[in-house]
Formats: structure tokens, C-alpha cells, sequence
């Protein structure tokens, strides 16, 4: 049932940004780069062209991650560290919370009750959370992500504000993506 929400919810956001970019190489390297982050549970990494204003997470496990910030990103390092982020925001802050809030007490209830949300429950979502805030992300499960990854998250702390009290790791043990990977992904809307 959460995949299927965050479908529908991928479907109303697309009517903002379009559909999510497709060059094959891209998207061999975009599932390389969630296997490298999780062996066990891969996210589904989707690069969208425009319209979104910042990574997100959807229910089901999809992370959407903005065009222009997959092609100015410095190295696989960064790209990582903005997937991890908005893993570790999921599980302090579950967007299907958000979802639900927006498709309303009645949609939620059919949820419920027949374990499906209507169709149109989920109409404006994109737009909506374009305008929100992202919510904010716990220091100490930020840490544990990148320390359990054993990703460097020096160039994704350089992007943002937030405050670590434990060292992170300087440098990524095996490495996230080989280079023609990474010129994959950030050429995934190329096609």
C-alpha cells in the first residue's frame, strides 16, 4: 500500500516537474548508487527534470532528486549524501504523514477501510509540497547513516547547515560510484 501511495503521489508531482528522466545509463547508475547506499533495502532514486525544489522522499522507498542539483553535484560522495538525508528525514518524519494530511480525513478513512486512497485524494500534492519546508533531520541519525554507509559526507556537510558533535567519515570505503557511473547519472536526463 505505501508503494502504491507513492505512486500516486509520483504521479501528481510529475504534472509539476514532468516525467522522471530515463537515459539508460543513468538509470543503471542511479540503482547502482542505491545498492551502494543499501544492499538490503535500495531506495528507488528518481531524477526529475524540473519543478522540484529539493530532494525528497515518498512512501514505498522512491527518493526524487532535483535535475540541476544531480548534474552540479561534485562527486558521487555528494549525491549520496543527499539520498542518505532524505532516507534519515523518512524515518524521523514519514511523508505518508504528509500525504494523508493533504488527501484528507475522508480519503484516509477509505484507506482504511478498502486499503486504497481514491484517485483523486492526491490532487495538488506536488504543487503543495513544493511550498513546504523539508522537516528537520536529526543530527545523530544522520551520523549513524553515514557511519553505517561508510560514505564520506564531507561535500554534502559543505552544502548544508546542520550541526554533527561526532566526527563523520572523510572518505568513502568502496567507493559509491565509478566515475562512468557518476557521468551516467549526471546525464540521466540527457535523452
Amino acid at each position: 500500500a505505501r508503494a502504491a501511495i507513492g505512486a500516486l503521489a509520483l504521479a501528481d508531482i510529475q504534472k509539476t516537474t514532468g516525467s522522471a528522466c530515463n537515459a539508460h545509463m543513468g538509470q543503471i547508475a542511479a540503482q547502482n548508487l542505491a545498492r551502494r547506499i543499501s544492499a538490503t533495502d535500495p531506495p528507488s532514486i528518481l531524477v526529475l527534470r524540473t519543478g522540484l525544489p529539493r530532494p525528497l522522499a515518498l512512501p514505498g522507498g522512491m527518493i526524487l532528486l532535483p535535475a540541476d542539483v544531480v548534474s552540479a553535484a561534485d562527486g558521487p560522495d555528494m549525491l549520496a549524501g543527499l539520498v542518505l538525508a532524505e532516507m534519515v528525514r523518512a524515518k524521523g518524519h514519514d511523508p505518508l504523514a504528509d500525504i494523508l494530511n493533504h488527501a484528507g480525513f475522508v480519503a484516509s478513512l477509505r484507506l482504511l477501510s478498502s486499503g486504497a486512497l481514491p484517485s483523486d485524494a492526491l490532487a495538488g500534492y506536488g504543487i503543495a509540497l513544493a511550498a513546504t519546508d523539508p522537516a528537520p533531520l536529526d543530527p545523530a541519525l544522520l551520523q549513524d547513516a553515514f557511519a553505517q554507509t561508510k560514505i564520506s559526507a564531507q561535500s554534502y556537510l559543505a552544502t548544508v547547515s546542520i550541526q554533527v558533535t561526532d566526527p563523520m567519515p572523510n572518505g568513502s570505503e568502496p567507493i559509491v560510484l565509478e566515475d562512468a557511473d557518476f557521468l551516467g547519472l549526471q546525464y540521466i536526463c540527457d535523452s
